[in-house]
């Protein structure tokens, strides 16, 4: 099952917080609820979600991840939303407390 997990640890991009789309074997929020509970560590696949040249929403797999439990703040059951959708949630984001760091 895919997930949306808020983490509490700062972001590259120098947020607060940073959100992992990450696919998990639980098929349930219980079933993950329950590995949350019962282990320090988790592993699962990382995805980043990108826009094509035609302008479509893609995934892209970025690979196995190991995430702490301990710096879980949030999990959600990830919902994908249309474009022309209604029920699109407005995401509203403070500028980054820390400067961005350009190497």
């Amino acid at each position: 099952m895919r997930f949306l997990i808020t983490m509490h640890m700062p972001s590259s991009n120098g947020f607060l917080v940073h959100q992992v789309i990450f696919d998990h074997e639980s098929e349930t929020m219980d079933q993950l609820y329950t590995s949350l509970n019962n282990d320090i560590f988790i592993i699962g696949r990382q995805f980043y979600k990108r826009t094509n040249d035609e302008g479509e929403s893609v995934f892209m797999d970025k690979g196995e991840l190991i995430l702490n439990t301990s710096h879980i703040g949030k999990v959600q059951k990830y919902i994908e939303y249309d474009n022309e959708s209604e029920n699109k949630p407005v995401q509203k984001q403070r500028p980054p407390i820390r400067g961005r760091n350009i190497y």
